[in-house]
This record gives structure tokens, sequence and C-alpha cells, in this order.
């Protein structure tokens, strides 16, 4: 479900046609094409894909799956400071019958 989207540990990569978006968790850099860009563009472009696989998961799990994942996995510190600001990039999901 996470089309041209690829997690992993050191970071993410995503491919959208010819375009090919980097990031480097060890770094903290985002590339696009090789070319270092901004993290608040990469952000954008991500948006749209990772939006949509926070719905398909929520259609398939259920709405409470997600914030339920943050409390009983206990993420790293890094990661709980950023939930705050997850919860606002992704919009929450009405699940329709």
């Amino acid at each position: 479900m996470l089309g041209g989207l690829t997690l992993h540990s050191s970071g993410l990569y995503f491919q959208r046609g010819s375009d090919v978006l980097n990031f480097n968790r060890r770094t903290r850099s985002h590339t696009l094409n090789g070319q270092p860009i901004l993290a608040r563009f990469a952000c954008q472009l991500l948006r749209p894909t990772l939006q949509a696989h926070e719905d398909w998961t929520a259609q398939r799990f259920g709405a409470t799956y997600r914030p339920a994942q943050f409390v009983s996995h206990r993420p790293p510190r890094l990661v709980a400071r950023s939930l705050d600001a997850w919860r606002h990039y992704v919009r929450p999901v009405t699940i329709n019958p």
C-alpha cells in the first residue's frame, strides 16, 4: 500500500515517475535525484503518499490502531517528541462503513 515509498530503519526511499526522494535518518538530510533539498519540500512531496497509507491503515485496522501503537510500543524519545507534529501533519481519518 505504500506505492513507491519504502520505509526502513535508516530512512526512506520514495520514487514517483523518474524522481527519487531519499531521507537519510543518520544525517537527517533529504535528497531529490541526488541533490539536497529542504525538509519542508520533501514533506510536501511525501504527504499525499503518507496520508494514503494512513487512510489505508485506518480502513484496514480501525481508527484507533495507530494511536494504540504509539501507546503500547513506547517509541524512542526522538519519535515520541515528534508525535504532536505527526498528528497535525497526517489528518484524522473518518472511516465510512
